[in-house]
């Protein structure tokens, strides 16, 4: 299934990031409700300027009732163990 860049609201669909980011590839916006959001793995990020290469940014995004497989995230390293803890509720 092809998803198409610029909508906002996703519901039981099987998605991949990469499908719905646009350039710059910031997803900004989008609800996805009933979704399972599958790709990508935590990346600890050290202090300090840093490039990243592949990752996809959220801003302003909401999960409702979603599963996730093989997601990654890329967390400051002062923030890890916040991350680490939500995700064992």
């Amino acid at each position: 299934m092809s998803l198409t860049p610029g909508v906002r609201h996703y519901t039981n669909k099987r998605i991949k990031l990469g499908q719905v980011a646009e350039l710059p590839p910031v997803i900004n916006g989008v609800t996805f409700e009933r979704c399972k959001i599958v790709d990508n793995l935590l990346w600890v990020l050290p202090e300090g300027p840093k490039m990243i290469v592949g990752a996809i940014g959220l801003s302003d995004c909401h999960f409702f009732d979603c599963t996730f497989e093989g997601v990654g995230l890329a967390i400051p390293e002062p923030m890890v163990e916040h991350y680490r803890a939500g995700f064992s509720t």
